[in-house]
């Protein structure tokens, strides 16, 4: 049995063919849903996580703005730049980051906190 083409097609992330000119390169976070009641409990629980485990990456970081710098600068790439505004989002909860962002972080934060997320206690 053959699948059509278009269905398993990719495109490469970075294939400039694909990049509309004029179009930002900025990463964008993942507004608040407000549909399901549920939901929105489940995302704000791991919104807040995602934040206290930027707080265990740095722990250098002695104040938000230091921290949003801090992590924006880690994260920023070539292709994907991060800004320190972004990472305010993230912290506050008010916007989710992009699961690319999740592996570098953990990694950052040590195997403890991967630990601690598969197990239940605090990130």
């Amino acid at each position: 049995m053959t699948a059509a083409p278009h269905l398993l097609s990719f495109v490469a992330p970075n294939d400039p063919s694909q990049v509309k000119h004029g179009a930002s390169r900025v990463e964008k976070s993942y507004p608040k849903s407000r549909q399901m009641k549920k939901t929105i409990v489940a995302e704000d629980e791991q919104r807040r996580m995602f934040a206290a485990l930027l707080w265990r990456a740095f722990p250098e970081a002695r104040s938000e703005a230091d921290l949003a710098a801090l992590v924006a600068g880690q994260l920023t790439t070539e292709d994907r730049p991060v800004h320190p505004k972004t990472v305010r989002n993230w912290l506050s909860t008010d916007n989710a980051p992009s699961f690319r962002y999740y592996l570098p972080v953990l990694m950052m934060a040590g195997g403890e906190a991967v630990l601690d997320l598969i197990y239940g206690g605090a990130p």
